[in-house]
This record gives structure tokens, C-alpha cells and sequence, in this order.
């Protein structure tokens, strides 16, 4: 394969990724409908955690600084699949996907925090859009937000601070044991509140296919595939092409389940997604820019 012909390759292989994950809101709604939500979430990422064990090295798993990076980005992984599937139990799947992708919004805004220093400036005016969005899109009378609302806003706070962590572990650890030791960490931390769950006799086949569905394609198939892309290109166009995934999420939701957003819910959508857009696109075009006006020495 031609060198310039691999970010193509990585840019559509994300896309998937994107895609398998936009999927996963109608799948997961109907498969914990009739099943307690910590024991499904404990099998699925058991079953991911294992199948990764067989395509990494042993040895990997066994290294500290893994078990350092993994265990604390498997926590807030943990924190955003937990908030988010509980959320699910009481708003709609589209409405759960926008809501979600506000994390990419969030992780420039908290490295803006953590550093001291504002934010750039169409990252302040991407997050200001992205919350009108998330009024327009979920507030309902008396300007509150709904409970399920709530619970996926917090996933989103969850997934960014994932991000964060892994972005800056992801360089000197091995990928697929930091990957796995993190769907290790979630299957423990779901089974332990499982443990207090009352289970029906037998599994629903809703929720048995979503466990099949979710548990290799969106889980360790996707984070496998989305390590492989991003040897081939940059994190922040990454982070753009994942702002697709409420997109994904609402068109899927339309076609399985028939869910319609209505007027409000359609605005709401777009200005979420406009935010997203402008606090990851305007940046990407300016560090473009400023790169073909002073290009660095190659070697």
C-alpha cells in the first residue's frame, strides 16, 4: 500500500468505527429493556477484554504502566458506558447520541482548564452553540433537563476525560493491551453492581443480540480497528470524523426503530453538530494554514 494512499484508508476505517458506534444506541436501548443493565454491560465487556487477551501479547498485560494508564481510563470508561446505558432506559437513542458527542467538545475545553488558559477562541464559540443545542434538543418545561438527559450528559463529562487520559498514555504503552486492560476494568466495576441485580431465569433474545452485536463488532473489533487507523493520522482529525457519530446515531434510530426528533429536536441536532464542527474544524484549518506558511525541514 502506497504511503499516500494510508490516511484515506484510516480516514474511511474511522468512519466504521464511527458507524459500528452510532448503531449502538438503538441496540443497547432494546437489549437492556428487558435485562439489568450492569449485567449486560459485564458480559459485553468481558467477552471484548477477552477476545483482545488473544490478539495482544501476554506480557503486555502485565506491565505496571498499563495497568496505571488502562485502570484509570478504564474507570471513566466505565463512568460513561454505565451513565450512558441507564440513560438509555429513559430518552431516546438519537437524542442520546448528540448528546454524547458533546464529549468532543469537552476535551479541548478541559485541557483548557487543566492548562490554565482559555480555550481557542472557536472552541469557546463551538461549546456556547453545542449548549443551545443541547436546551433546544432536551430542556424541557421549566428548563430542566430530563433524567435520562442528565445521566448521558454526565457520560459525555466520562468519555472526555477517557480521551484525555488516554492521549497521554497512548504513546508509551502497547495499544491493544491499554485498550483491553480498560474493557477489563469495565467488566469488573459493572459485575461488582451486577451483583445487586435481579436477573430474569433466561437472557431476552433482544438483549442476546445485543450482546453478540456490541460485544466484538462495536467494542474490541472498533477499538482495535480505531488503534490501527490513527498510526496513519492525527488525533485532532480523528476527533472530527468521531463528531459523526450522533449523525449515525440519529439515522440508525430512524431506520430501525422509526424515531423522529421533530422540529426542536432537529435544530437542537444541528447546532450540537455546528459546535462540534467549529470547535474541531476552524482548528484543524488554522494548524493546516500555519504549517503551509512555514512548513518545518524534513529529514
Amino acid at each position: 500500500m502506497q504511503d499516500s494512499t494510508k490516511p484515506w484508508i484510516a480516514d474511511l476505517t474511522l468512519l466504521l468505527v464511527t458507524a459500528i458506534w452510532g448503531s449502538t444506541f438503538v441496540i443497547v436501548k432494546e437489549a437492556v429493556t428487558g435485562f439489568p443493565p450492569f449485567s449486560f454491560l459485564s458480559l459485553r465487556f468481558a467477552v471484548a477484554a477477552l477476545s483482545l487477551l488473544i490478539f495482544s501479547g501476554r506480557r503486555d498485560w502485565l506491565r505496571k504502566d498499563v495497568w496505571r494508564a488502562g485502570g484509570l481510563a478504564g474507570i471513566f470508561l466505565a463512568g460513561g458506558y454505565i451513565l450512558q446505558t441507564l440513560g438509555l432506559m429513559s430518552t431516546s437513542p438519537a437524542k442520546a447520541g448528540f448528546i454524547t458527542g458533546l464529549s468532543v467538545v469537552m476535551v479541548p475545553m478541559f485541557l483548557g482548564v487543566a492548562a490554565r488558559r482559555l480555550p481557542p477562541l472557536p472552541v469557546l464559540a463551538g461549546a456556547a452553540i453545542a449548549t443551545l443545542g443541547l436546551a433546544a434538543l432536551s430542556l424541557g418545561p421549566g428548563f430542566s433537563l430530563s433524567s435520562g438527559d442528565t445521566l448521558v450528559l454526565l457520560c459525555a463529562f466520562c468519555f472526555a476525560l477517557q480521551i484525555i487520559t488516554v492521549g497521554r498514555h497512548a504513546s508509551f504503552v502497547p495499544t491493544t493491551a491499554l485498550t483491553g486492560v480498560q474493557l477489563a476494568v469495565v467488566a469488573a466495576l459493572c459485575a461488582v453492581f451486577a451483583l445487586f441485580e435481579q436477573r430474569p431465569p433466561a437472557m431476552p433474545a433482544a438483549t442476546l443480540n445485543g450482546l453478540l452485536l456490541t460485544a466484538i463488532p462495536a467494542t474490541s473489533f472498533a477499538f482495535l480497528l480505531q488503534s490501527k487507523a490513527q498510526r496513519y493520522t492525527s488525533s485532532s482529525h480523528t476527533a472530527l470524523i468521531f463528531s459523526a457519530e450522533p449523525v449515525f446515531a440519529a439515522l440508525f434510530a430512524y431506520i430501525l426503530v422509526g424515531e423522529r426528533l421533530g422540529v426542536r429536536g432537529i435544530w437542537g441536532s444541528v447546532l450540537i453538530l455546528a459546535g462540534i464542527l467549529l470547535a474541531e474544524m476552524v482548528p484543524l484549518l488554522l494548524s493546516a494554514r500555519a504549517q503551509q506558511k512555514h512548513p518545518s525541514s524534513g529529514r
